[in-house]
Order: C-alpha cells, then sequence, then structure tokens
C-alpha cells in the first residue's frame, strides 16, 4: 500500500482527505493555543500524535478498517506556534471523535514581571574614579575629533 502525506488510503488505492481542513479547527486564547480535529469513525487507540523538533510540527496518524482487509491510513502535519511549552502540550480523544490538543504558552508571570520592573528601577552603583577617567577620555577623543575635522578643512 502506498503512503502519501495527508491523505487516507484504501487498499483499493482509494483517496480520501481524513483531515479535511473543515474539520481542523485552532483557537488560540491568553493561555494556551487549542488545535480541534475531528475524526470521524476513529477510535482512541486507532491514533498517534508525535512531536517533531526540526522544524517544530506534530503529527497525527491514524488507521483504522473500513471492512474486510482493507484499511484507511492518514498522516497529517501542523506546525507548533513558537510561544508554545512543549512539555506542556495535552492531547485528548473524546467520544464526539474530537481530537484536541492543547499546547500552553510560554508567558512570563506576572511575580516576574514585578522582579524585572523592580531590576530595572534598581540603581547601580558607579566608581566615581571610574566615570572621572570615562568621562575625560571621551571628552579627549571629542577634542581629537573636532581638531582634525577643523584642520582638515583650512
Amino acid at each position: 500500500m502506498a503512503s502519501r502525506q495527508g491523505m487516507m488510503m484504501a487498499t483499493r488505492s482509494e483517496f480520501v482527505d481524513a483531515v479535511h481542513e473543515d474539520f481542523t479547527e485552532w483557537t488560540e486564547d491568553a493561555a494556551a493555543n487549542v488545535l480541534t480535529v475531528r475524526l470521524p469513525g476513529f477510535k482512541k487507540e486507532q491514533i498517534k500524535v508525535t512531536y517533531d523538533q526540526n522544524p517544530p510540527k506534530m503529527t497525527i496518524r491514524g488507521e483504522r478498517p473500513v471492512g474486510s482487509n482493507v484499511m484507511i491510513q492518514f498522516s497529517k502535519d501542523f506546525p507548533i506556534p513558537d510561544n508554545c511549552k512543549i512539555n506542556g502540550m495535552k492531547a485528548k480523544f473524546d467520544r464526539r471523535q474530537v481530537l484536541t490538543i492543547t499546547m500552553p504558552k510560554n508567558t512570563i508571570i506576572a511575580k516576574e514581571v514585578g522582579d524585572l520592573a523592580a531590576a530595572a528601577k534598581r540603581e547601580v552603583p558607579v566608581n566615581p574614579g571610574m566615570a572621572v577617567i570615562v568621562i575625560v577620555a571621551v571628552g579627549a577623543y571629542a577634542g581629537y575629533k573636532l581638531g582634525s575635522s577643523s584642520h582638515s578643512r583650512s
């Protein structure tokens, strides 16, 4: 039996798009990206979800019998959004034959935002001796550049 990505196949060479675009839906809220895939006729044990790192994608595969010695197979890739926590992904297949994959977002917690704001407001101690050296060096360089530019004009 030949394999063709994103297509269902029967041994009779019948091709049917198992994961038609009308059967998939992406939604997004503040906490997560959610992929919903309707897979009519499939059971939980007939579906496999895998993750590939490069490029970040998830592949949903399925295989089920449709008659004596006739199987339908499909494989469909879905890109994973950049802002997802891979380790937090969860999949659920319900009795309505709907696969829901929840991908929590990488988010900064409010406490971390407060810590960052406090760090930004914090004063950095300056060594007065080093500050004088830097000011003198910048002044000398500026005087050199201004002096050399006025000589080149004459």
